[in-house]
């Protein structure tokens, strides 16, 4: 048995059978943390480098993803026989996803220049509970993001592209703070609207060690530019480095305490992409690029994400109705 197939009988095993009893224990209010990986394919995720464009056939591209979905309270679903796990919208691209992720439901938007949402999101909703703006936060590399996030600026905390982040609270730029900014003004990547992967992922570990926030997205956007360029070698290089980092946001939160413990981790794609020739891109014509895939994992050890686990159907619409849940009644 290989590596890769040993590792997904093990995380898939445990994320669909092997749950850990939590029935007597009380709803607590999670921190959700999630986390979008623009346009990567379930082909990487469940089976490994793809030796028809060159990759070394099998090899393990994720294994702090498969790590994480072989501990208790995790799930890794999108290739489960029988169940169906896609986008929500008709168009298969970028904008009209993270509209339906964002706001539950399926928008009138057809295209990555739609425009800014006119729908409610939940992250507005978490704010209109009560919950202070700068607990509410959006990280993004992709410019656009900030349009799928609120329908009414300014109501989230939301930094995107290479736009300098200021910190919500303070209203100043910490040493720290000063550095990401001018390292991702003086590194600007080629493709547009957007700033390399790695300075969202600075700002947002910064951001979480400074403000311990309620609902945190990372949205990075590396793997999708990589691949409309049919760099595959580049375009693995920036999934293997998303991976190292979802290992070092896992070590993170086990030195935060209760806010460690009491924190949720979700990851998912906003489209997937074609086969074969057809890799690079993503359409309604291109059929497998509406498959997606769903990861997470309950630091608490508890089942709060077994619903999505033993769903045989689970669209971005679905996500959230979960997030709220889970940030505002813990369930």
């Amino acid at each position: 048995m290989s590596r890769l197939v040993f590792l997904a009988a093990l995380a898939l095993t445990s994320a669909l059978v092997a749950w850990p009893s939590s029935a007597a224990k009380a709803n607590t209010p999670a921190n959700v943390i999630l986390i979008t990986w623009d346009g990567v394919r379930y082909e990487e995720v469940f089976q490994g480098e793809d030796a028809a464009l060159g990759g070394q056939a099998g090899s393990l591209v994720f294994p702090s993803l498969w790590s994480l979905a072989a501990g208790p309270g995790a799930i890794l679903t999108g290739q489960r026989p029988g169940s169906d796990v896609a986008v929500s919208n008709p168009h298969h691209v970028s904008l009209p996803a993270y509209q339906s992720i964002l706001a539950g439901s399926t928008q009138p938007c057809a295209n990555n220049d739609c425009g800014r949402i006119r729908a409610e999101t939940f992250p507005e909703r978490l704010v209109a509970s009560g919950l202070p703006r700068a607990q509410v936060a959006v990280l993004a590399s992709w410019k656009k993001i900030s349009l799928a996030a609120e329908s009414r600026e300014g109501t989230v905390f939301t930094n995107s592209g290479i736009e300098p982040l200021v910190d919500p609270v303070s209203g100043e730029s910490d040493a720290e703070l000063q550095a990401i900014n001018r390292a991702q003004a003086a590194e600007k990547p080629p493709w547009w609207d957007a700033r390399y992967d790695r300075y969202t992922w600075a700002h947002a570990m910064r951001y979480l060690r400074a403000h311990r926030p309620r609902f945190l997205y990372i949205s990075l956007n590396d793997p999708d530019e990589r691949a409309h360029r049919g760099e595959y070698t580049e375009y693995l290089q920036s999934l293997r480095r998303a991976d190292t980092w979802l290992g070092e946001l896992r070590a993170q939160l086990s030195q935060m305490g209760d806010y460690g413990r009491d924190s949720v981790i979700l990851i998912s794609t906003d489209h997937g992409r074609g086969k074969g020739s057809m890799w690079k891109d993503h359409a309604a014509s291109i059929e497998n690029s509406r498959w997606i895939w769903v990861a997470g994992v309950d630091s608490s050890g508890r089942d709060r994400l077994r619903p999505i686990a033993d769903a045989a159907r689970f669209q971005h619409n679905d996500l959230r109705g979960w997030i709220e849940r889970l940030v505002l009644v813990g369930r």
